[in-house]
């Protein structure tokens, strides 16, 4: 292994499915409440992601921000949520790329989740022993692409390191990560044009790559 290398993960879909979006669950809502669709993900990641919560307690808590009291309605997004998460699947090649990689690179994973999440990941797929650190956000209080999810990557490992993000998402993952002067690969499963040297499409090119 080259004890140099640091290679960090998004999660969700990056390495793992998401069955359904957060447009999908909170559709309850968004029936009452269409104006509420372009700000309930901040709510999310304010709340959710960022404490232990469970998410009947975080749904509770979000809806009633908006002076929404409806144990109905908190049931069935929670039921969707669970739904989603309880359905999520590796991506086929997710295991081989890992296994593969620890060959090359200390293995890191820094993702955005609810506690509910990574308890039901972690317990199907074992997801804690593919890494040799794992930056929740529930756990650490912040979310990407706040600087403190990369800083405490960086604290696991130490300086003197070659550190290389590999995500989805462009704010939350590649922007914050190269801010800091990261490598990156930006997975991109959807896209067929405007490839560059560091948009992947499939984790398989980073064999490629180290």
């Amino acid at each position: 292994m080259n004890t140099q290398n640091v290679l960090c993960f998004d999660l969700w879909k990056t390495l793992v499915t998401e069955p359904l979006s957060s447009r999908d669950y909170w559709a309850p809502l968004f029936d009452v409440r269409p104006d509420l669709a372009s700000s309930i993900s901040d709510d999310v990641l304010s709340s959710v992601m960022v404490t232990p919560m469970t998410l009947e307690d975080g749904v509770a808590t979000i809806l009633q921000r908006y002076g929404i009291e409806n144990p109905k309605m908190t049931q069935e997004v929670t039921r969707r949520w669970k739904l989603s998460v309880d359905n999520t699947t590796l991506f086929p090649e997710t295991l081989e790329v890992l296994g593969g990689l620890r060959q090359e690179a200390s293995l890191a994973l820094m993702t955005n989740t609810s506690a509910y999440g990574w308890e039901v990941l972690d317990h199907k797929y074992k997801l804690n022993r593919l890494f040799d650190c794992a930056i929740l956000s529930f756990k650490n209080g912040n979310i990407k692409p706040q600087p403190e999810m990369f800083r405490a990557v960086e604290d696991w490992f130490g300086p003197a390191r070659l550190y290389t993000m590999v995500g989805d998402s462009l704010a939350n993952d590649i922007e914050p990560a190269k801010a800091r002067g990261w490598q990156t690969f930006w997975l991109r499963r959807d896209a067929q044009q405007q490839r560059t040297p560091t948009t992947i499409l499939s984790l398989t090119e980073l064999f490629e790559k180290f």
